[in-house]
């Protein structure tokens, strides 16, 4: 089904076999997103889980009530974490009737508003925290009634402080009980640790890593810190791989 017949505008600058080949990888987005929803269903125990002060192994229990919410971090900046948030807040807007929106969380390097061509003076993240406006106000409505995506707002010199305020978990249940699903562009784990307050309000973290560029020692040790900061690892893409030969091959391996 293209991109019209779903509701959700193509991008400008493809062509029509470009369109199909897009449709079918966010079908494929898809696919992966319901299982790492899955896994999050399973890890935080299915229901509505109470806040307690930890569950055994050192990693906080959330409260789940409304939407699922999670994130996407890259283990350093430039590994593709927004892009990776972009592509899946779409496929699931593509493929499913229920309603989602993307966030900008990346509060030092902001870049998802080029994406909608949406000005930067509009409503964001930073204005909703700090009480300045309220949901409807900072997210702009991309596909109607289903795909919605929120700015960074402002630019702040302190991000550690602003999602360690007291307002940021009560915006992010507000988000919750407005979306069935949530979706935040965090920033990088490992250069900007304010990632570890923001991921810990999440239902769990997806963690990309950039093939040929990320060493797996670096990645384990940035799933190490996740981890101690009680954030449930969803799992981990390899971006940008590079298939020296054909790829149907390397499934076969």
């Amino acid at each position: 089904m293209a991109y019209e017949e779903r509701g959700v505008p193509a991008p400008g600058w493809l062509g029509g076999s470009q369109l199909r080949n897009m449709t079918f990888m966010y079908d494929h987005f898809y696919k992966v997103l319901w299982k790492i929803l899955m896994r999050a269903e399973r890890e935080n125990n299915g229901a509505a889980l109470k806040p307690k002060e930890g569950n055994g192994n050192g990693r906080a229990a959330r409260a789940k009530k409304g939407g699922y919410a999670i994130a996407f971090a890259g283990v350093r900046g430039g590994e593709g974490a927004s892009t990776m948030a972009f592509n899946f807040a779409t496929a699931f807007a593509v493929s499913c009737p229920k309603s989602v929106v993307l966030v900008d969380g990346n509060l030092r390097s902001p870049i998802l508003h080029y994406q909608f061509e949406i000005r930067k003076k509009k409503k964001g993240l930073v204005d909703l925290i700090q009480g300045k406006g309220d949901v409807e106000d900072a997210a702009a409505e991309i596909t109607s009634k289903r795909y919605y995506f929120m700015q960074a707002g402002q630019r702040i010199d302190n991000p550690i402080a602003l999602y360690e305020s007291a307002k940021f978990p009560l915006l992010i249940q507000k988000l919750r009980d407005r979306f069935d699903l949530v979706i935040f562009d965090s920033s990088s784990v490992l250069d900007n640790p304010e990632s570890l307050l923001l991921a810990s309000r999440m239902d769990g973290l997806v963690l990309v890593v950039q093939a040929g560029r990320t060493r797996w020692e670096v990645a384990r040790s940035a799933k190490r810190d996740l981890e101690s900061a009680g954030v449930n690892v969803l799992g981990a893409i390899l971006n940008k791989q590079r298939f020296v030969i054909p790829e149907a091959i390397y499934k076969r391996l």
